[in-house]
């Protein structure tokens, strides 16, 4: 991928290499932001305005086979829709990427900031209530095997047997 500046076509104002591409897009909010898609089925986001020359900033598989359209939402600034030879379309919702928020973090504005501190708010949340669940579920455990019995010993339902309905009915010779 080259850019030239129109009014010195000599030589492009910069180049990347980034494989077989079949569409770029440029975020119309965030500055120096491209995507780039191509039939390697990856979403590559790079840089433009990298110290430098562009950088690639991540890469990620996309879902929908060989890629070949490539476009940021106009209204979530952080969110590429992407689509390919599946028939389908992918997104990619990139405020929890840290990488993304590290490098364009002074290009972004304040709704996508908002979005991203209560991303972190609610990952942290999550991990708080995961280690209060690990530690309840251990020690529900351990009272269950310090009385003897455990997830293994429950009661079956049904009376004999798990299989069929229940009884049959005889039936009588006429």
């Amino acid at each position: 991928v080259k850019c030239w500046d129109v009014r010195n076509m000599s030589e492009p104002v910069w180049a990347v290499e980034c494989g077989a591409s079949s569409s770029i897009a440029f975020n119309g909010s965030v500055a120096g932001m491209m995507s780039v898609v191509g039939e390697d089925k990856a979403v590559k986001i790079y840089d433009t305005h990298a110290e430098g020359g562009p950088r690639c900033v991540i890469r990620k598989e996309g879902t929908v086979g060989k890629l070949y359209t490539t476009q940021f939402y106009e209204s979530q600034e952080l969110l590429v829709g992407f689509g390919g030879s599946g028939g389908q379309l992918g997104l990619w919702e990139m405020a929890s990427e840290d990488c993304i928020v590290k490098t364009f973090e002074s290009r972004i504005g304040a709704e996508s900031k908002s979005k991203i501190a209560a991303d972190k708010e609610r990952e942290r949340q999550g991990e708080e209530d995961f280690e209060k669940i690990m530690s309840d579920e251990s020690g529900k455990n351990a009272r269950l095997q310090a009385e003897g019995g455990g997830a293994a010993k429950k009661k079956k339902k049904g009376g004999k047997g798990t299989k069929g309905k229940g009884k049959k009915k005889a039936h009588k010779k006429r």
